[in-house]
């Protein structure tokens, strides 16, 4: 008998840790340079190319003002907001709300931190297809 109940308190540990991982530090995208190629292009042509990477991921983009683009994203009851800051040599992804993301100060669901990573990932790839 103790001894299933120890397993038993085990595996509850287990779940619970298992559960931890979910939130994560939240990803921060810092003064990313923007390929050299496309640093001699326009502000205009690197929001466009900004703007159309969040496009095409789901995010719905908001251009703020030159140099600031905000993005949501939206899936049933969670939704994730970044402002985008970017000039011809560099731009950054930040935090700038969230609604059923467990976010906490530094910390947030690792969906977010996924979400940013591919909007990083698409926006550097497009900024590549500017230089060439």
């Amino acid at each position: 008998m103790v001894r299933g109940g120890i397993v038993g308190i085990a595996l509850a540990v287990m779940l619970v840790v298992a559960g931890c991982n979910r939130v994560q530090p939240v990803y921060k995208v810092e003064n990313h340079p923007v390929p050299v190629a496309a640093q001699n292009a326009s502000l205009a042509t690197i929001e466009t190319a900004i703007y159309e990477a969040a496009s095409s991921n789901g995010w719905m983009v908001e251009k703020v003002n030159p140099g600031l683009m905000r993005a949501t994203q939206k899936w049933r009851e969670h939704a994730a907001t970044v402002d985008i800051v970017y000039s011809p040599k560099s731009y950054s992804i930040n935090y700038a709300g969230s609604a059923n993301l467990k976010a906490d100060q530094d910390y947030i669901h690792r969906r977010y931190n996924s979400m940013v990573l591919k909007l990083e990932q698409e926006i550097e790839r497009r900024l590549y297809k500017v230089g060439s």
